[in-house]
């Protein structure tokens, strides 16, 4: 379950021409990664501003834009609050997403839009069940 989405934020150093030597270069997002301190206080603000009633230990602040397909690692415009369990089910998007991009069988621009408009949709035509 969402409980917000906020608007997508892209990485600039990632494009068509860039890809190669950036989300398609193993271990490139773990040199782009923020620092967990700063995802948890980022979840804290987006729990506080949604409101939410579960611990803090029942979300994460997860990239609307994966930063493996081109999301803005550091813009908080690029994080929307989800429960630990729907997470799970993005990540395996994110990950066929990401392999899709780097083999070339659909392009960075349908990937961002897909993930970012309706992950869910999108999670069931690439991914399944």
């Amino acid at each position: 379950m969402i409980l917000i989405a906020l608007a997508m934020a892209l990485n600039p150093a990632v494009t068509p021409a860039t890809m190669n030597a950036t989300i398609c270069k193993p271990g490139w997002a773990a040199t782009v990664r923020p620092p967990r301190a700063w995802a948890y206080r980022q979840k804290l603000a987006l729990i506080k501003a949604t409101g939410a009633k579960q611990a803090p230990g029942r979300y994460v602040a997860d990239h609307i834009v994966p930063i493996s397909i081109g999301g803005a690692p550091h813009d908080p415009a690029n994080l929307m609050l989800q429960t630990i369990a729907a997470g799970h089910k993005k990540d395996r998007l994110e990950n066929t997403l990401h392999r899709m991009v780097c083999k070339g069988t659909i392009t960075l621009n349908v990937a961002q839009s897909e993930i970012s408009s309706d992950w869910q949709a999108s999670y069931k035509a690439r991914v399944g069940k």
